[in-house]
């Protein structure tokens, strides 16, 4: 299916709201001389009455545009605030995108605190027939009901008119609903109900928000896990969504079918600001157990100096057997986050045919960690895992030995920065010239002892970075991430978005849907770090810093 204008407006209106709003906001932080870390405000969006529970995400920012741009020039030298003033102006023209509005004109006089978009159903009539025809409702909170009832009767009629578009009246529950059909088939329609206003891609999108309404156990707002998702969240915010990853799965590939109506694997996030970038706050309910799990990192380990700085992914922390077996059990196996793991170790394990990563490496990484992908010239990535020696890790490192001789590899010893690697090899033969072949070696892998650490490599020249002076705690970026999150953690995920780009569109081919989606966000983008908070009442809560260009 073809997706309407209808669609691409609504995703440009919230989608460039959340993002435009936040870079904004962040942007004009640096700027102030103000120490303005609150991060935004503490309240839950109204909107979530409207959406139904089985509503595949819902996306709402918390603080209107005016009073966001107020608020933060109040602490803006006075250079600067020329320039922070068309930031807002950016802001507000990625708001009205494609929908004919002018701010000052049809919105600045009644807009309220929130703006929330909803995916309310992956396919409206649920007929395979014509496609997934989604439905989306967009929410807007007015200053007061006169104004919403004025712009919805007035304003909208008006900008309807102009593009010549057909006007439809109907009254539903006591409410009127206007609809626009337009000459290419496009719809639109809209209602006001106190002090909101809604807006939806057709009739029946609003009238399956006015019966949630009329139904409040049948909402969002009453569901189980988006209440302890958001009681697990206590910092301030700007904006918060909710999805059903899934479904989400779904909506992106365009395929209702692709969604499985028994799985659910529910994320909640809130985004807030500070002077350095943007923090994500996220909740993960309905995990399989509900025993807490406390952090007790309160550092970096040590296993990060052994990553060479330039790794553009670096997984990190403690007890990589008992996280491992944490996933197993407590995530859906069909869980998206599951499926993700699982392809990006299959890759790894293609490395050494046989090779059994949960039992041959992870089961005895019971101390300090940590797993990078490093640049390559030679091939995609190649990767580096490194581990505190434990009472097993030489009879796990034979075995790995024994695997690879039986792959017909040739297993010894070579010099290498002052230490003896075992090596896996095998021959090759290449043409040189017509006529004329040469035997070369190949290295399937490496592993070392250093310093009290196991080194295991898919190259030697990836083992040799490992070897050499610098470490990962070296990183400029990552010494600011770790910085920006909190002291006590479980462990760190970093990448390096401006040069890890390529790597991670050809290992994740769904981030260039969502880069489409978030061209402003990706486009200041220079490397994000995710780090584990533990888990309380069956939700496990994580933080995720966004380091963003000035």
């Amino acid at each position: 299916m073809k997706r309407s204008v209808f669609n691409t407006i609504l995703l440009s209106v919230v989608v460039g709201l959340l993002v435009t709003a936040a870079l904004s906001f962040s942007w004009l932080l640096r700027q102030s001389p103000w120490e303005l870390r609150t991060g935004g405000v503490v309240r839950l969006p109204r909107s979530a009455m409207f959406i139904p529970q089985q509503a595949p995400l819902m996306v709402s920012l918390l603080v209107n545009p005016d009073r966001l741009e107020n608020y933060a020039q109040l602490g803006t030298r006075p250079v600067a605030r020329r320039a922070a003033h068309q930031k807002f102006n950016q802001l507000r023209n990625t708001l009205l995108v494609g929908t004919g509005l002018e701010y000052d004109r049809d919105l600045k006089g009644w807009l309220g605190e929130e703006v929330t978009l909803a995916i309310t159903t992956l396919d409206r009539d649920r007929n395979p027939s014509n496609g997934a025809q989604p439905g989306y409702l967009l929410i807007t909170q007015a200053q007061d009901a006169g104004a919403a009832k004025l712009f919805v009767q007035g304003t909208f009629t008006q900008a309807a008119l102009i593009t010549g578009g057909e006007l439809s009246f109907e009254t539903y529950q006591g409410v009127e609903l206007i609809s626009q059909r337009q000459p290419q088939g496009r719809q639109l329609s809209s209602a006001a109900i106190d002090d909101t206003v809604l807006f939806a891609n057709g009739p029946d999108v609003l009238r399956s928000a006015l019966n949630t309404v009329q139904a409040p156990s049948l909402s969002l707002a009453e569901t189980t896990d988006y209440q302890s998702a958001l009681n697990a969240i206590t910092e301030p915010r700007i904006a918060i969504a909710y999805g059903n990853l899934p479904d989400l799965s779904a909506w992106l590939l365009n395929d209702p079918n692709a969604s499985e109506p028994e799985l659910t694997q529910l994320l909640t996030l809130t985004l807030g600001v500070t002077p350095e970038g943007l923090a994500l706050q996220t909740a993960l309910p309905g995990m399989n157990t509900a025993s807490a799990t406390v952090p007790f990192l309160t550092g970096p380990v040590e296993a990060l100096n052994w990553i060479p700085p330039q790794s553009e992914l670096v997984a990190t922390g403690q007890n990589l057997a008992e996280l491992w077996q944490q996933i197993q059990t407590e995530l859906p196996s069909a869980s998206p986050i599951n499926v993700a793991i699982s392809q990006w170790l299959g890759q790894l394990q293609a490395t050494l045919p046989g090779l059994d990563l949960a039992q041959d490496i992870f089961a005895w990484t019971t101390e300090d960690y940590a797993i990078a992908l490093l640049p390559s010239t030679e091939r995609t990535f190649d990767w580096l895992f490194v581990a505190r020696k434990t009472p097993t890790s030489s009879t796990a490192l034979a075995h790995l030995d024994e695997l690879a001789a039986a792959q017909k590899l040739s297993v010894g010893k070579i010099p290498l920065n002052q230490t003896t690697p075992t090596v896996w090899t095998q021959l090759v033969t290449q043409t040189a010239k017509p006529g004329q072949t040469e035997l070369n070696a190949q290295v399937a892998g490496a592993h070392v002892d250093s310093g009290g650490y196991i080194l295991l490599a898919s190259s030697l020249p990836a083992l040799q970075q490992a070897l050499q002076t610098r470490s990962f705690l070296d990183n400029p970026g990552f010494q600011g991430a770790i910085q920006a999150l909190p002291r006590t953690n479980n462990g760190y995920v970093y990448a390096d978005w401006q040069h890890g780009k390529p790597l991670f569109e050809h290992q994740l081919p769904l981030l260039r849907l969502l880069e489409a989606s978030l061209q402003p966000l990706f486009e200041q983008l220079r490397s994000l770090t995710i780090t584990s908070l533990g888990r309380e009442k069956g939700v496990q809560r994580s933080t995720v810093f966004l380091d963003l260009e000035a």
